[in-house]
């Protein structure tokens, strides 16, 4: 019984193809949830972020009043207050 190149390569070929198959789809799986776990750390750390900065941002559009700025001042001359 001969065996032609033919007939031994094609189901080498075969296998080969199978295996690059279950590879690519392993790695696109893996690289699946790899870029998932980043986006979710990215939101949670950006969600953190921006409630930082609002705080931040509240602070600076509340200004503090000092203890002198608190007393209505008024102006003896004219009888008008300022604040």
């Amino acid at each position: 019984m001969e065996i032609s190149e033919d007939s031994l390569f094609q189901p080498v070929k075969e296998i080969i193809r199978q295996s690059r198959e279950k590879v690519f789809r392993i790695a696109n799986s893996t690289l699946l949830l790899t870029y998932g776990q980043i986006g979710k750390l990215i939101v949670e750390n950006d969600y953190l972020l921006l409630s930082s900065q609002d705080d931040k941002n509240i602070c600076q559009q509340i200004p503090a009043v000092s203890p002198k700025r608190r007393r209505i001042k008024t102006n003896h001359r004219s009888g008008q207050n300022s604040f």
